[in-house]
């Protein structure tokens, strides 16, 4: 037992805040704080439980005394992460005492995220995730830690989950061929039940436990489920590609409030709903060839493409050691920006000590898994905060992105360059206040000569400094694919979001039902785009394929590199629409300012029909390595004529054309310029 100390767990932890919760018995405080004093500990834990809080601080400290109340026979530490929640409200989650600690990550990192921030600052061998709805019972973490204990292959291991009224909500989970979940026993009165130990598809993250050495080598929540659904699901499926099943372990019994956290009006639990059915088709994209045979073998192989490379701690940079740094402002997202970003740092991280700074905490897991999907080596680049970074020394050179014409904070190195990916609109007042404290950036970098003009016009009009501005246009990943070998198929890829430079996916589609009913050809529109968690940008994708209901039109949403490859590989046609029908003479930010995805399309062999502005006519001469248009109609007959028969020659032609001139935008061809500009 551990002797009482100063500031024990639950020191100030007696207000009577508790939100109402049928069912939940309430918590005898001086036991419960007696229990904590023995096991709830900062030194030396065996296991770190982590919560995620997000304006819920009751209901979270309601958790947090029945683990109190609850858990003995186990050394344990509480770490909460919160989601950026009114710092007013955190006060009572500040006063816990020893082996209670929060994070405060001072923005809305989503339940994943969250918990794989808490992850990698735990001192636990075994993690416990554990939602603050859910409730545990007596004896539950002996239980599920012996589990563990007993079969030393297991990645993780689940308890019986129960509502509030007593009746069975999960007793273990399958996942069907159409990747729908199967609750064993659900809604079952729970003394009616006899349940078995033993291995199942997966267990809720409203409370599992888990080895740390195997989440860190699953890499953790995966992004591509933010902001929640199915991410625990995958993560079992993760854990069972390394060869660690998970268990279901009855004797352990938790009671989970479903949503006590969250707002049941009717529209958010339409948007749940509806992430739900996204987040369900994300998984089925990936695990179907698993769900439809349970075959190891194909196990294997999804395994190799999903997994992070081996080794998630930060590398260690040698003393001495030149230093760089990239500062995003943005968050960190698979996208043109973050492709460029973590290109540059990649090519830094070769002979200097490379951190990539953001305004709020990421997680090393997170970074990892960006360099997965955008096939960037990134295991010698670090993280910190911009109060980390302004805490620190100097660097020897800074890279800053932004989207205005003024960097989004000062230059910290005599060797700054400031990466603008165009010159958006912005507020006088911040515009003023950027520009005094700018500082001494070297040079401009534009992604093409048409955000370099603006850029230019933008540094004038605004009086900045007369910077140079030099233009690097980003690196392009190399898709395989051969002009004379696709299928009758159009492809277009870009970020789902509403706003002055969306993709405009609504105008190809109409475009595509132009084409049908001018051809009666049997074609198919593939749209490949990442979604954000934000509701209006949610209801646009939901608008879009009503939009396309009736149509030979699939979505990918979130789509994986290993599945736009194979879609670049099969497409005849690439569209791309960013900047049709927007008045670019007022606003010529709607204007694609370089086109990334265009060339990723070229370089597989695919024939790229572009509107007609921006950096697209930079990147391709019409009628020779691609097409340029003006109109939607232009785009619909552009296409026709290109798929009608007898013209496969003059489209394969094109194609061919479109590979050779995209290989002048490969990626060691980036590495060499940023590194030549930035290092001299």
């Amino acid at each position: 037992m551990h002797a009482a100390v100063a500031n024990p767990p639950g020191a100030r932890a007696s207000a009577p805040i508790r939100p109402d919760l049928p069912g939940i018995a309430r918590v005898e405080v001086e036991p419960a704080l007696r229990r904590a004093r023995c096991w709830c500990t900062d030194t030396a834990p065996d296991v770190s439980i982590l919560i995620v809080n997000w304006n819920a601080a009751p209901l979270t400290l309601e958790c947090v005394r029945q683990i109190w109340a609850n858990t003995d026979g186990v050394r344990y530490e509480i770490i909460i992460a919160d989601n950026g929640s009114d710092p007013d409200s955190l006060h009572a989650l500040r006063q816990l005492g020893r082996g209670v600690r929060l994070l405060e990550l001072g923005v809305n990192r989503y339940f994943g995220e969250a918990n794989n921030i808490a992850a990698e600052q735990a001192q636990g061998s075994l993690l416990c995730l554990l939602n603050n709805d859910a409730f545990v019972q007596p004896g539950w973490l002996r239980a599920l830690a012996a589990a563990l204990d007993d079969d030393r292959q297991a990645g993780a291991a689940g308890p019986l989950f129960l509502f509030p009224d007593g009746a069975i909500q999960e007793a273990g989970g399958s996942i069907d061929a159409a990747g729908y979940p199967v609750r064993a026993a659900r809604g079952k009165a729970a003394g009616t039940q006899e349940f078995s130990p033993g291995s199942v598809d997966y267990v809720s993250a409203a409370a599992l436990l888990v080895r740390t050495e195997c989440f860190l080598q699953a890499g953790g929540f995966d992004l591509t489920y933010e902001p929640a659904y199915y991410e625990d699901v995958d993560l079992c499926f993760k854990l069972r590609a390394l060869g660690r099943p998970v268990l279901f372990c009855p004797d352990a019994q938790v009671v989970h409030v479903e949503g006590a956290a969250a707002n049941d009006d009717p529209a958010a639990v339409a948007r749940r709903n509806a992430l739900g059915d996204l987040n369900r088709a994300k998984f089925t994209a990936r695990w179907s060839a698993f769900l439809q045979t349970r075959c190891d073998d194909a196990l294997r192989q999804i395994a190799a493409r999903v997994l992070p490379p081996a080794g998630s701690q930060d590398p260690a940079h040698l003393p001495g050691a030149r230093t760089a740094v990239l500062f995003t402002p943005y968050p960190l997202t698979p996208g043109g920006g973050e492709r460029f970003l973590l290109t540059t740092a990649a090519a830094l991280s070769e002979d200097h000590a490379t951190t990539i700074v953001t305004p709020h905490l990421y997680s090393r897991l997170r970074l990892l898994d960006l360099g997965r999907e955008l096939m960037i080596d990134l295991s010698r680049c670090r993280l910190a905060t911009e109060a980390e970074m302004l805490a620190g020394p100097a660097p020897d050179h800074m890279i800053t992105m932004g989207n205005h014409i003024a960097p989004p904070i000062p230059a910290r190195a005599k060797n700054s360059v400031f990466a603008c990916q165009f010159p958006f609109p912005m507020e006088a007042g911040t515009l003023r206040a950027a520009r005094d404290t700018a500082g001494p950036y070297r040079l401009v970098v534009a992604y093409s000569e048409y955000a370099r003009a603006h850029v230019l016009a933008g540094l004038s009009a605004h009086q900045m400094p007369a910077w140079p501005v030099e233009i690097v246009h980003p690196p392009v990943p190399q898709y395989a694919g051969d002009a004379g070998r696709k299928r009758r198929m159009v492809l277009t890829v870009g970020r789902f979001f509403r706003g002055a430079h969306n993709k405009r996916h609504d105008l190809m589609i109409d475009a595509f039902r132009l084409l049908l009913e001018r051809t009666g050809l049997d074609l198919e529109l593939h749209i490949a785009g990442s979604s954000t968690p934000n509701p209006a940008q949610m209801e646009y994708l939901a608008q879009l394929q009503r939009r396309a209901e009736g149509l030979p039109v699939t979505f990918h949403v979130n789509v994986s590199n290993g599945q736009l490859a194979e879609l670049y590989r099969d497409a005849a046609l690439y569209w791309h629409a960013t900047g049709l029908d927007a008045p670019l003479a007022e606003y010529p930010a709607a204007a694609e300012h370089f086109g990334i995805s265009v060339l990723e399309a070229m370089s597989a062999g695919c024939v790229p029909l572009a509107f007609n502005a921006g950096g697209p006519r930079e990147i391709v001469t019409h009628g020779v390595d691609g097409i340029l248009y003006d109109t939607l109609h232009g785009l619909a007959d552009s296409a026709a004529q290109l798929l009608e028969p007898g013209t496969d020659h003059v489209r394969e032609a094109m194609g061919h054309a479109a590979a050779r001139r995209a290989a002048a935008f490969a990626p060691p061809i980036f590495h060499h310029r940023i590194r030549e500009l930035v290092l001299g």
